[in-house]
């Protein structure tokens, strides 16, 4: 991670569970200034009933579509629960939860050292935060699958399974 992006991610006091993927996306992108009235009145709801707290001062824009918002719950058995709500401009909405946020932080950082190298090479520029962000929220075969369509009409999904995430794209 470069001097910069460390910096980054020290001043906002991002959390263990968001700095992956914010040190793959953040940089550069805005952190939102957003409290309870950024949200409607359902997805409010929605995280009170699952008793999740949500860290407004971490949100930040992935594009201009989508921002990230940084959630926790507190379980009995595996202590606090850190998770990521991607939030569209429509109110379409997702919780990803850790191994997702792994999991997609893992994509990121792989698809981001691979178009670097490409762009090295040549004359090429490829737009990774175009490719590997949501655009749109499509509606997965269940509730752990995270799926979105991509700048370019891509389907990504980010499943998740009993004990790892994994990252599809169609």
């Amino acid at each position: 991670m470069n001097y910069q992006r460390r910096t980054f991610l020290r001043n906002v006091g991002l959390t263990a569970a968001c700095a992956p993927l914010a040190a793959n996306l953040s940089f550069g992108n805005k952190i939102l200034d957003l409290d309870t009235t950024s949200l409607s009145t359902s997805i409010l709801k929605e995280l009170k009933n699952k008793r999740y707290e949500i860290l407004f001062d971490e949100s930040f824009m992935l594009n201009d579509k989508c921002k990230a918002i940084p959630i926790l719950r507190k379980t009995i058995f595996s202590g606090t629960e850190k998770n990521l709500l991607i939030l569209m401009n429509d109110d379409s909405h997702f919780i990803l939860n850790e191994k997702q946020v792994a999991s997609y932080s893992s994509f990121l950082t792989s698809f981001n050292a691979n178009s670097n190298h490409v762009a090295s090479l040549g004359n090429v520029q490829l737009k990774s935060r175009n490719i590997t962000t949501p655009v749109e929220i499509l509606k997965g075969d269940n509730d752990k699958d995270f799926v979105f369509k991509n700048q370019y009409g891509s389907v990504i999904t980010v499943s998740s399974k009993s004990k790892d995430a994994h990252i599809n794209i169609a």
